[in-house]
């Protein structure tokens, strides 16, 4: 699912949300008012005055009421949206990584990573590329084309990590660190 279905699906459940809380908050109102107007009249004697603030400390009472009814509503449809936000992002992230994962075994995946690692070379004379394990195939490759040395590294999903000889200076050019980016901290299956 994408990002721009995911945006028209929260839109929807917003207004969903906006039309749902007018319409509780509309029909409260109104039986607020019909309530009011029964007691009003009902009362004309001295008993009016009475029965009239007793009806402004029970309107006031049912105002409060309607109004916490009205924002745990709110609050429990944001939480929905919110919830179901979190799991299309997770769900698009997780789709992405295995996308990413069928690149890296893909033949055009070891000519991406050269022009990438070619990209940043700049960054330092002598420099050491850190790939993940699952890519030791291409370190000859790498090092045949960009002069630099490949090694070992942790498990990035794939692209690499360019540092310098005494190991100041790190590039990361990882797919995992990308996508911790893009999902803003979201629980990937990667994380854990």
């Amino acid at each position: 699912m994408g990002a721009e279905k995911w945006g028209k699906n929260l839109d929807y459940f917003s207004q969903a949300i906006e039309r749902d809380v007018n319409a509780k908050r509309h029909h409260a109102r109104r039986q607020l008012v019909g309530s009011l107007d029964e007691l009003v009249s009902a009362e004309v004697t001295t008993a009016e005055a009475r029965a009239k603030n007793r009806l402004q400390e029970e309107t006031l009472q049912l105002t409060r009421s309607i109004n916490r009814e009205i924002s745990r509503a709110i609050f429990a449809a944001k939480s929905e949206c919110v919830n179901a936000r979190d799991r299309q992002i997770a769900a698009l992230l997780e789709e992405v990584a295995v996308k990413l994962k069928a690149f890296t075994r893909s033949p055009e995946y070891v000519a991406y990573t050269i022009k990438r690692i070619t990209e940043v070379r700049p960054l330092a004379d002598f420099a050491i590329v850190s790939l993940a394990p699952d890519d030791m195939h291409m370190a000859e490759k790498i090092t045949a084309a960009t002069g630099l040395l490949a090694e070992e590294g942790g498990d990035y999903i794939g692209g690499f990590v360019l540092f310098t000889e005494n190991r100041m200076i790190r590039a990361d050019y990882t797919f995992k660190t990308r996508l911790n980016e893009i999902g803003h901290g979201h629980d990937a299956p990667w994380n854990r």
